[in-house]
């Protein structure tokens, strides 16, 4: 029968109230799931991007056979819905096969409510895992970076496994990829469910087509074989990296718990002073066992051989560095871990005179793995003024800029400690800081002008702005000094370089502060660095003088002929000698601070003593040097005072 128009519109009237009806229940839906937080923010735009289900009034119950001949098909209620009575009342009774085919409106309502179910479990699991991360007083949930995430924000937008396998198109604009969002798909769906019955290769070819493009050929060979032997495993959070508290000092039984504890009280309230107060970021010896069993081994180690020389602290020191050394050794062949193993070869190599070098190196290489060098941009973003962001993103936003502010911090570190051995080896470094933004003057101006910035990063900077005019030093004339030594274009380099050093050390011994723990060292120290680097600069001028002397000209005769330029430069390195160790014995700041302050100033020292001990035995009585060593007592007695100093000063 033919339906007139009146009909036709009453019908469509009660399916526009009925949608009107429904519609505010998705709308509470959909405001309940707003309340999520950040880590199913991708599952809440696929959901709300969807769209609106279409309403279909009638739902198919009848099964195949009952519809076929036209009849009434029943289910007995009475019955469970499991093996024979899952039939209707005709088939059981005839034992016909009884199957109903699903309706459209019914795969829809199941589509919708599996995603609200797994919104719901999302959030609670979210809950759960920031409730651990708070008790276990580790990062925010927000500061994790999503492998799935990664590997999709890169890939061309609405391509997933699912249509690459089942070759539809990809899907509208509405279910796409957006900021690296992943669709859900449920186990049932085409194209998932049947992913155990294709053949391997599918699968390696979708992970293939939507992989990020690899952006070293490393990458594409572990990509297509699938080798996970020394794989870089830069997507790996490097919070999520899970320490065995087995494994430590403690646990073993090598050092008891309160020694323990007074060793890392030293390091804590002493030693990371020296460090800039930027090398520990934990506040407790159970932070630092549940981060790390090497910087728990690094720091025992090193406060060890702080205390007083005895029998109990001498058998410390053995089973500490023992210990250290076998987990330096295991961390040589493991993934990278956590930024704490990074912290802990930083603080071994600031005084461990044997591995310093080494230490270092291997500090930078797991650093540049974790892409440490690559947070200083990030750490530098912040929220333009006057935007309307919402709360829990602006939060989101200053968590994550903390977290790469201190990545930062932790780059600036590693290269005063690489530059610190760097010199004290006669090597090149291996962070260069041409390579680095965040080196340069421009770039750690920024770095000190944020609102993060605080007082031990004015120290590490310092520090650092020092080391790029001695980096440039080194690559000046680290191959252009002949064995017969410096040609007369280089004195000019020098001057320059010297003006440089000046202005270095009037810029900062009026910046840096008196600090609470140190005093007034770290102004101070600025001039015993600068008396450091005028000696490494100008005693270029004595370089190769020894091994240009013959039978017939001695190195005295070699001296005496220097030009007035190069005369000039060989008396700047003698007196800075005398001024470093004449710092030493004068200025209290720093002699108090000799205890614990790093291998890289006992070095110079030593060196400014050496170069004092070498010039006044060989070149005392050439003329254009001579006055400054003699009388020759007066050298001895001074070098005789910085030893008494150094003994008294002496932990072990």
């Amino acid at each position: 029968m033919k339906r007139t128009f009146d009909e036709l519109n009453n019908t469509s009237s009660t399916n526009k109230y009925i949608s009107n009806e429904e519609s505010p229940s998705v709308e509470t839906s959909q405001s309940q799931l707003t309340s999520s937080t950040a880590a199913i923010a991708s599952l809440k735009t696929t959901i709300s991007s969807l769209p609106r289900v279409p309403q279909i009034s009638r739902k198919v119950r009848a099964c195949s056979a009952c519809k076929k001949q036209k009849i009434r098909c029943d289910f007995d209620p009475d019955l469970s819905a499991t093996g024979e009575a899952a039939k209707c009342v005709r088939c059981r009774k005839m034992k016909l096969e009884c199957v109903v085919n699903r309706s459209l409106q019914t795969i829809l309502d199941e589509d919708v409510e599996w995603k609200t179910k797994m919104s719901e479990e999302l959030a609670q699991l979210q809950r759960a895992v920031e409730d651990i991360l708070r008790a276990k007083q580790m990062h925010p949930l927000s500061t994790y970076n999503s492998p799935i995430q990664s590997a999709a924000s890169s890939c061309s937008p609405g391509l997933t496994a699912a249509t690459l396998y089942s070759g539809n198109s990809p899907p509208n604009s509405a279910t796409q990829h957006h900021n690296g969002d992943v669709q859900a798909c449920r186990p049932e769906d085409e194209g998932c469910g049947a992913k155990a019955s294709r053949p391997p290769f599918y699968d390696h070819a979708a992970s293939l087509y939507n992989a990020s493009l690899s952006t070293n050929p490393m990458g594409s060979l572990y990509e297509v074989t699938r080798l996970r032997s020394l794989r870089s495993n830069s997507t790996t959070n490097v919070h999520s990296h899970v320490h065995d508290n087995d494994d430590d000092l403690i646990s073993k039984g090598l050092v008891s718990l309160e020694e323990a504890e007074e060793l890392f009280e030293l390091f804590q309230s002493t030693l990371n002073h020296y460090l800039f107060d930027v090398a520990l970021v934990h506040d407790s010896l159970s932070s630092v066992r549940n981060s790390s069993p090497l910087l728990l081994a690094s720091i025992l180690t090193v406060s060890s051989l702080h205390r007083p020389a005895t029998v109990a602290s001498s058998t410390a020191i053995a089973i500490c560095y023992q210990h250290f050394l076998s987990l330096v050794s295991s961390s040589m062949f493991e993934s990278p871990g956590a930024l704490d193993n990074v912290r802990a070869l930083s603080i071994a190599a600031f005084w461990l005179p044997d591995l310093s070098w080494k230490l270092s190196g291997h500090a930078v290489r797991i650093a540049t793995e974790l892409n440490v060098h690559q947070s200083f941009r990030k750490a530098l973003m912040t929220t333009p003024v006057g935007s309307k962001l919402p709360e829990a993103e602006r939060m989101m936003r200053d968590k994550e800029r903390k977290f790469h502010y201190e990545r930062a911090r932790l780059w600036y570190l590693l290269y005063v400690c690489d530059h610190h051995f760097s010199i004290a080896y006669g090597r090149p470094p291996v962070i260069c800081y041409l390579q680095h933004e965040a080196i340069r003057n421009e770039g750690y101006e920024r770095y000190l002008e944020s609102d993060l910035c605080k007082e031990g990063d004015f120290r590490v900077v310092s520090q650092m702005a020092l080391f790029v005019v001695l980096e440039r030093i080194y690559e000046c004339f680290a191959g252009e000094i002949s064995e017969g030594g410096m040609v007369r274009e280089e004195a000019g380099k020098v001057e320059e370089f010297s003006r440089e050093l000046e202005e270095w050390r009037d810029n900062w011994c009026v910046r840096l502060r008196k600090n609470a723990c140190v005093g007034d060292y770290p102004a101070k120290g600025v001039l015993l660095h600068y008396h450091f680097a005028k000696l490494q600069l100008h005693s270029l001028a004595l370089r190769g003088v020894t091994g240009s002397a013959t039978n017939e000209t001695s190195s005295a005769d070699i001296i005496s002929g220097f030009s007035p330029k190069r005369a000039a430069m060989a008396r700047v390195a003698i007196e800075s000698a005398k001024h470093v160790l004449t710092t030493i014995l004068t200025v209290e700041e720093i002699r108090v601070c000799l205890i614990g302050v790093p291998l890289y100033v006992h070095t110079m020292i030593a060196f400014a003593a050496v170069f004092l001990m070498k010039v006044t035995s060989r070149w005392r009585k050439v003329a254009s040097i001579g006055d400054l060593v003699n009388p020759t007592d007066d050298v001895w007695s001074l070098v005789e005072k910085v030893i008494e100093v150094l003994k008294d000063v002496a932990g072990g």
